[in-house]
């Protein structure tokens, strides 16, 4: 309920109109019944309308921040868990240096107004320094030294850009 309406907020500052927001009063609708595995399916779905109405809307830089804003917020909360719980086997589940190298670039082209942004330019800058972080061989683990400057990386963005996105 919480997720659907949070969607809702956000959509309506974006501007979209309310005919397109089915999506989230169906999640509701099947949460509030407990039919998991559609609330599932339709969370699915709503993603697959978020990105196409974010493209739409705001443009395919949009979307890249979007998608590099998420992944940090997603690596904020598991860097947050798996450092109070360390294990080897939980911390190679943010091996990803692929992908925070792509992130990283999608960003570095997006458009020269928007990169002046700080809240952009703070983004970037932590995915370079994560994408070292997470940068370990294949089935290797990421030491619990660098899940606290993880952490703390992710900490200090999420709080900062959040502010200035205020």
């Amino acid at each position: 309920n919480s997720c659907a309406s949070d969607i809702e907020k956000l959509a309506k500052k974006m501007g979209v109109p309310d005919a397109r927001m089915t999506r989230p009063r169906l999640v509701r609708m099947y949460a509030n019944r407990g039919e998991w595995p559609r609330v599932f399916l339709e969370l699915a779905y709503l993603q697959v309308d978020i990105e196409t109405t974010v493209q739409e809307i705001a443009g395919t830089d949009c979307k890249k921040i979007l998608y590099a804003a998420g992944w940090l917020q997603g690596i904020h909360y598991t860097s947050t868990v798996v450092s109070e719980n360390y294990n080897e086997d939980a911390s190679s589940m943010l091996r990803e240096p692929r992908f925070v190298e792509e992130l990283a670039q999608q960003l570095g082209q997006i458009d020269a107004k928007k990169k002046d942004s700080p809240a952009i330019t703070e983004l970037a800058d932590s995915l370079k320094s994560l994408c070292d972080l997470v940068n370990v061989p294949k089935n290797a683990a990421i030491s619990k030294e660098n899940m606290e400057k993880i952490l703390s990386i992710t900490d200090k963005t999420v709080k900062s850009t959040v502010g200035q996105a205020k």
